[in-house]
């Protein structure tokens, strides 16, 4: 059986930060009302096997309507996951860092309005890389 952690095994960190690449998402939820925003990092794939491998980082695994399965993980477990994919990332490099500068400020200061910033450089980011909003 394994345990969750958000301790990838350096093996798997490449192939992990190729998925993250080619099908992966990282977004900043906006906050509902007495809320904080969210750091959100997620995987897309048809293989269960490979969601399965996932999951023992500690990801969330959930099917989507069109038979795929999603991977995903929210805040410091998202913050691990990116911190530690880092070095192997190409494609999402800056994304992921965005999102662990997010995670780090909301850390030191805790005002709800602290996401705004990086949700901007976010989504400016994903606009000049060809993604959209």
């Amino acid at each position: 059986m394994h345990t969750k952690s958000t301790d990838l095994s350096v093996s798997f960190l490449p192939y992990i930060a190729g998925l993250f690449d080619l099908g992966g998402c990282i977004k900043i939820e906006t906050p509902k009302k007495g809320q904080s925003a969210s750091l959100y990092a997620w995987v897309t794939c048809k293989n269960f096997k490979v969601m399965e491998t996932l999951q023992t980082f500690g990801a969330y695994i959930g099917r989507r309507q069109d038979g795929q399965y999603r991977a995903k993980w929210r805040d410091s477990r998202a913050y691990g996951v990116l911190k530690s994919l880092m070095p192997y990332l190409m494609i999402r490099k800056e994304q992921a860092q965005i999102g662990i500068e997010f995670i780090e400020e909301k850390r030191r200061n805790l005002q709800s309005d602290t996401d705004v910033v990086y949700r901007l450089r976010l989504k400016l980011l994903k606009q000049d890389d060809g993604e959209g909003g």
